[in-house]
């Protein structure tokens, strides 16, 4: 298949080649890839070292504990834990549980002081480089908060960038959080015509002007209280369907428009055109708004199916979880229709990358995992 959206956006063309008529399993190893297994390998070996040290040392290990049965995890047993694979053939419930609760991610003593995302900032930051690799965004990009809260989107689906919220950030640069977040997902997309829409919490008259200064068009809906906002088209009275705008003389345009409620837009890239909907007028910021906000609900929509996130798993492997077993297995979603010029569902996807990895990881020695039932307890007198 050749790259319909050209050298400049979309696969690129020397990937493209190497990826086309490739399968489930092996689009999704070009995230989940040997290094990245390794470095699982690697930092979950080290933790689990780190805690059975401090356990000996405070004597606060029980007789029974599972702590007892570490042995140094492998390749092998870290791709069976990801896979989900049937737990009886890749290893025993005791040592899935155990591992499950050492795997890591990064060196917890080269944690510096105040740095909150050292748990799984290495992680994320490798997912990052592997998605913007395989796939250049086009013109039109969107921007939304999820489980990782923050991603940058584009058309289909496809996450491209990711940020995690990690609680109040302060403001002493005079540069709002919201704006951090924004030009942070954006980095690498500056300075090359895209329009990026938002949502109400991001959108403002500040924004709008550092955006444009990046040679980037923004779209999005607008808080009545923004600073900056023009007073008279947010006091403007209107009857339903009647619209309101203004516009300043950098090209900012913001309008008001009546629907069952009042909508307020912020537009580089509109002015107060309108466009016929079934029998009423509809601005067409608001229709393109509306179409790019989709592309969040199409990645949603697809990650929302099979979850592995569970309750029970502390915060950065909920977001370990999230970003390998859902945004990644999405992304892989993606790149494998545009390869082969297929539809193939998430459900159907997920099905056939599952069979595929049951017969790539190989069952590690496990000893006599299948133990017949037994009705008799052992007494030990002291």
């Amino acid at each position: 298949m050749s790259n319909d959206e050209g050298a400049s956006h979309g696969i690129p063309p020397n990937d493209l080649e190497n990826l086309i008529d490739k399968r489930e399993l092996e689009i999704f190893k070009i995230f989940l890839d040997d290094e990245l297994i390794e470095l699982m390998v690697r930092e979950t070996n080290r933790y689990a070292e780190q805690v059975l040290i401090e356990k000996i040392n405070d004597e606060s290990i029980t007789c029974n504990s599972r702590l007892n049965d570490w042995v140094e995890t492998n390749a092998v047993e870290i791709r069976s834990e990801l896979y989900n694979s049937p737990a009886r053939k890749f290893m025993s419930r005791n040592k899935f549980e155990i591992l499950l609760r050492m795997w890591h991610f990064a060196d917890n003593a080269a944690c510096p002081p105040g740095d909150r995302l050292h748990k799984v900032q290495i992680l994320i930051s490798y997912l990052v480089s592997k998605y913007q690799k395989f796939y250049i965004p086009s013109e039109t990009v969107c921007i939304d908060e999820t489980m990782v809260p923050f991603r940058l989107y584009v058309n289909g689906g496809y996450t491209c960038n990711m940020k995690i919220y990690c609680g109040k950030e302060s403001e002493n640069d005079g540069v709002s959080v919201a704006d951090k977040v924004v030009l942070g997902l954006m980095n690498n997309l500056l300075d090359s015509g895209r329009t990026l829409f938002t949502d109400n919490w991001y959108t403002s008259v500040g924004l709008v002007r550092k955006l444009a200064t990046r040679g980037t068009h923004l779209v999005g809906t607008l808080r009545s209280n923004r600073k900056y906002n023009p007073k008279n088209v947010i006091t403007a009275s209107l009857n339903q369907g009647q619209i309101f705008g203004m516009e300043s003389d950098d090209g900012i345009t913001i309008l008001k428009w009546k629907d069952k409620r009042d909508v307020l837009m912020l537009s580089t890239k509109h002015g107060i055109e309108t466009t016929n909907i079934g029998q009423r007028q509809k601005l067409v910021a608001i229709i393109d708004y509306n179409a790019a906000k989709s592309f969040i609900d199409v990645s949603d929509q697809r990650a929302s199916y099979s979850s592995a996130v569970r309750k029970a798993l502390k915060w950065y492997r909920k977001v370990a979880v999230e970003a390998l077993l859902r945004t990644t297995i999405v992304n892989s979603l993606f790149l494998y229709n545009k390869i082969n010029g297929k539809k193939t569902s998430i459900i159907k996807f997920r099905k056939n990358l599952c069979s595929q990895l049951l017969h790539y990881s190989q069952p590690a020695n496990v000893g006599n995992i299948a133990r017949p039932p037994s009705n008799t307890h052992k007494l030990e007198v002291a």
